[in-house]
């Protein structure tokens, strides 16, 4: 079986947060925090908020001011160690996976704010789903159901243009 992404790194979960704010930061992020964590049910929160460029539109700025939140569950990936290593205890593959989780979520936010910086998209594209409104929720929790409903009603897949 091929080895998992960073199935092995042994960097601690506290530097990896480190690692992260460091990137955040690096890229303008005013306000960035972790939230819900729990080894136990293998999820974590990051939000964060990151100044609009200079050259914003009055729209782009507005949407910069809004923090955004990413969830995320490595629970998948925690099933995929096991099977990886069935002759290791659970004790040692939780605190690996989570480890892992943290790495990739580090190569992430990373690969996803250097795209942004760049110009091959902007921080609203790349984030859009996450960014938290007024009632605190996310626009994917917003949105993502009423797709899904809207799939469901026998139209066909969205318009896309041709």
């Amino acid at each position: 079986m091929a080895r998992l992404p960073y199935e092995d790194t042994m960097t601690s979960k506290s530097r990896s947060i480190q690692q992260i704010v460091d990137v955040l930061e690096k890229y303008g992020a005013d306000m960035v925090g972790f939230q819900n964590m729990s080894l136990e049910a293998c999820t974590f929160e990051l939000v964060f908020r990151c100044p609009p460029p200079p050259h914003a539109t009055p729209d782009e700025r507005a949407m910069h001011m809004l923090p955004v939140r990413l969830s995320f569950c490595y629970a998948e990936y925690l099933s995929l160690l096991r099977k990886a290593k069935p002759n290791t205890k659970e004790e040692a593959l939780r605190p690996k996976a989570e480890r892992a989780a943290y790495r990739a979520v580090l190569a992430y936010l990373k690969t996803t704010l250097e795209q942004c910086y760049l110009g091959f998209t902007t921080l609203p594209q790349a984030f859009l789903a996450g960014f938290v409104g007024p009632d605190g929720r996310t626009l994917g929790e917003t949105a993502v159901p009423r797709l899904v409903e809207f799939a469901g009603q026998g139209e066909g897949a969205l318009a896309l243009p041709e």
